[in-house]
């Protein structure tokens, strides 16, 4: 056994957006109304509307049990309140005034799914499938000219009797379980696709972070190193002897300090105030 197993999986239930949310006490309100943002809305839901889908299951449910809704408060303030804590959790992101799924938020409807799904392909196709691709899988590891040969010249022989039983009217059309069954590992299929894409979106959008952070820090280094004589807004060197919360001071002067618009004044051996900073 992996005697690391339990504690990535207790990092996992703290940290991974998905399983805060199917842990949350309001998880199947908030999955029944992002689930439009996978089925309806694959570029985006507008963010007032997903608000308004919300608040109106809130509306439903606001004297059930089952949930923690707040009480008397308004279920729009509450359901705002409720997406905007999953969006800082990464489950959902907001661009152009659109709210996203995620990866995460796909892996938890997938999940849900998966709990309800009766309809199972059958054994025969599974396993018509890994023999289809045992096959394939075998043709391109083979490093013998001739035996590729071999096996194409099988492909062909098989797809010319296929063509001629086709040519004499002999064919079978699918239909019944067996289309039903075809049709939803196509469209299983095209939902894994979906799901690869939004963990590469994901991922871009990581990235993009990660280089937005470093070149912020970048930026703020040389300007306090300048200015106040820190390494950093949280490094204090030299006669600096205020404490890590002075030296960040408000936010105000954070902004300021980021955006490098300070005045440039003479290096000092404390952090100005809120005041100083306006």
């Amino acid at each position: 056994m992996d005697d690391d197993l339990p504690r990535r999986l207790v990092a996992q239930r703290r940290n991974h957006p998905a399983w805060l949310l199917l842990a949350s006490r309001n998880a199947p309100l908030t999955l029944a109304c992002l689930q439009s943002l996978v089925d309806g809305h694959p570029g985006g839901l507008a963010w007032d509307d997903a608000v308004e889908q919300l608040a109106a299951l809130f509306a439903v449910y606001a004297n059930d049990p089952d949930f923690d809704l707040g009480g008397d408060e308004n279920h729009s303030t509450a359901a705002r309140r409720e997406l905007r804590q999953w969006l800082r959790r990464g489950l959902i992101v907001e661009r152009n005034g659109l709210a996203i799924a995620t990866d995460a938020l796909q892996r938890s409807l997938a999940f849900l799914s998966s709990l309800e799904e009766r309809a199972m392909t059958s054994t025969a196709s599974r396993l018509a499938t890994v023999q289809r691709e045992i096959g394939e899988l075998e043709a391109r590891l083979n490093p013998s000219q001739s035996g590729r040969a071999r096996s194409l010249k099988e492909k062909i022989g098989i797809l010319e009797e296929e063509l001629a039983a086709v040519d004499r009217g002999e064919f079978e059309v699918l239909e019944g379980g067996l289309a039903e069954e075809g049709i939803r590992e196509v469209y299983q299929l095209a939902e894994s696709l979906r799901a690869d894409f939004r963990r590469v979106e994901d991922s871009y959008r990581e990235a993009d972070l990660a280089l937005r952070q470093r070149i912020i820090g970048e930026e703020v280094r040389p300007a306090w190193a300048s200015n106040w004589g820190w390494k950093s807004p949280t490094d204090p060197t030299g006669g600096n002897r205020e404490s890590e919360a002075a030296a960040r001071g408000s936010g105000e002067f954070q902004d300021r300090t980021r955006e490098g618009v300070w005045d440039g004044s003479p290096r000092r051996t404390a952090a100005p105030n809120a005041s100083e900073a306006s």
